[in-house]
């Protein structure tokens, strides 16, 4: 539900009025979501990429942060959080190709062959 509100919030309004601290904390907070959840919910992916793809280049300083998050999920033993973790990149991709941070793509090659 809080993510619902996030993603809309950003997509009505836009993150520009977002300052330096909401940022790090929304950043903090969406990442700490993911890797807790029990279930596997679209409403959370759809989330993360609206925050990250709202935040844009603002974004570039939390991506080894997220990509970190989304190799160890990639090593889970489980289908679902793998698939979670594969659709997660598909979602923030974009995003990294803006922020210059190709060579972080290529630690998932196996996803994109």
């Amino acid at each position: 539900m809080v993510m619902e509100t996030i993603e809309q919030i950003l997509t009505n309004m836009g993150a520009t009025d977002i300052d330096n601290r909401l940022e790090e904390q929304l950043i903090d907070g969406i990442l700490y979501a993911f890797q807790e959840q029990t279930t596997e919910d679209v409403i959370m992916l759809n989330g993360f990429g609206t925050v990250v793809s709202s935040l844009g280049i603002r974004t570039k300083p939390y991506l080894p942060q997220i990509c970190g998050t989304i190799l160890f999920r990639l090593n889970n033993k489980t289908a679902k959080v793998r698939q979670q973790a594969a659709d997660l990149i598909s979602r923030i991709a974009p995003v990294m190709m803006v922020c210059g941070e190709e060579k972080l793509l290529e630690e998932y090659p196996r996803i994109f062959i």
